[in-house]
């Protein structure tokens, strides 16, 4: 076990503790949330992005950027609310305890996609292997398994193209502000 697997074993444990904490409700919400944010915000962006550029007049990388995280909050805070008003009705009908013990698991997994998409975002950037070196990589016996998580989240919901081609409008715009300078 390397320093790469200690980080990832404190994270996921700090993911277990949280989702006993909040429960199964709250939860499985954070994980829809999350995945149906990313997905609304994958596949609905442009509509907010041209929101975006007609209201504040933002053009360009920024206002894909800020539609992007605009549009995976809106859905996240939705989705929360309605968490919340199912999680009291489970404690008026006193199933806290299964609520918390089914929690710590789905907070696992949560924690799962958390760190996966964390790491896919700094492959995404080039950053990954300066701050994770191969070595490290290739030493993790859990890191490979980690980093395999969002990528099989995206192929289960057919975002597939849609990233590559986020992956390559990133290349572009990369390439047209390199060229500026």
């Amino acid at each position: 076990m390397n320093t790469v697997d200690i980080i990832l074993v404190i994270l996921l444990a700090l993911s277990v503790i949280s989702g006993f904490r909040n429960g199964l409700i709250k939860e499985l919400a954070s994980l829809a949330g999350l995945i149906l944010g990313i997905y609304a915000a994958i596949h609905f962006s442009d509509v907010t992005a041209d929101f975006i550029g007609e209201f504040f007049k933002i053009t360009g990388k920024y206002q894909y950027i800020i539609a992007f995280i605009i549009t995976l909050i809106v859905v996240v805070v939705i989705i929360a609310a309605i968490a919340k008003i199912v999680d009291r009705f489970l404690k008026a009908l006193m199933l806290s305890f299964l609520n918390r013990l089914a929690g710590a698991v789905f907070g696992f997994f949560k924690g799962m996609l958390a760190i996966s998409l964390f790491i896919m975002l700094l492959s995404f950037l080039k950053i990954e292997d300066r701050l994770i070196s191969p070595n490290r990589q290739e030493g993790s016996r859990f890191y490979g398994d980690v980093k395999g998580v969002a990528p099989w989240v995206f192929r289960f919901f057919d975002l597939d193209q849609k990233i590559e081609n986020l992956k390559k409008w990133g290349e572009d715009e990369t390439k047209d502000n390199n060229s500026k300078i």
